[in-house]
């Protein structure tokens, strides 16, 4: 049976966007509606993808580790200054130790749940919101890669940063690029130059965790997919 969560995604957020997605391969004017159901559906990918719950997965011992940390150093330092029973603080400390056993590499369901949770916060929608979208063919002869984490954004940066950029393809002959370097919430088509239609595949192949989809058989699609560590580079659009 499918789950609630994804039926609630496709009729929310899926076929919405599909309507977005064909305006502007018409290169169309986009209506503020339009903006928000893609806007939507740029966030639900950033949640819904492999490399966000492993990520958090990964943090997840971290996390509970510095959490119990702060609570055991808490109890003992109200231990040195008298304000509580030594005897109550040894059980605190106790249950601390039993909470670290118990669920320190097997979260709780609640954890597992939020981990999972495809719906983007408002703290990432109120970032993607005021960006502007340059909406970019691919030059002549050249094509996009997809994989299973569509979106990119350079970790460091985030993406509330003036100097963010949020790349998302829409399709093998389109892409979407998001950032600081236009009027907020602008709409903008533009054509790019061959090397910006290599450095999106490039950062396309730097997110996949399972796979890299591509419109044929090409053998620089698996050099780049399996490659290491790739160098990868902002766009200045004033260029």
């Amino acid at each position: 049976m499918m789950r609630m969560d994804e039926r609630e995604l496709n009729h929310l957020v899926e076929a919405p966007a599909n309507q977005v997605f064909q305006k502007l391969r018409q290169r169309g004017r986009l209506t503020l509606d339009d903006r928000e159901k893609l806007e939507l559906y740029i966030g639900t990918m950033l949640y819904r993808v492999p490399s966000r719950r492993l990520s958090a997965e990964n943090l997840y011992p971290g996390v509970l580790d510095d959490t119990l940390n702060e609570f055991a150093n808490e109890i003992n330092r109200l231990v040195e200054v008298g304000s509580i029973d030594p005897v109550i603080a040894a059980k605190r400390l106790s249950e601390i130790e039993s909470i670290r056993e118990q669920y320190g590499s097997h979260p709780p369901p609640e954890i597992i749940d939020h981990i999972r949770n495809p719906w983007p916060s408002e703290r990432i929608m109120s970032a993607i919101r005021p960006m502007t979208w340059w909406i970019v063919p691919a030059p002549p002869g050249h094509f996009f890669l997809i994989s299973d984490n569509p979106a990119h954004f350079f970790r460091s940066l985030g993406i509330a940063s003036k100097s963010s950029e949020l790349m998302f393809p829409l399709a093998s002959d389109l892409a979407l690029i998001a950032n600081w370097q236009g009027a907020q919430r602008a709409t903008v088509y533009a054509t790019i130059r061959t090397a910006w239609a290599r450095e999106i595949n490039r950062r396309v192949a730097s997110e996949a965790v399972h796979a890299v989809f591509f419109r044929a058989q090409e053998h620089w699609v698996t050099e780049l997919a399996t490659k290491a560590r790739t160098h990868l580079s902002l766009i200045n659009w004033g260029r």
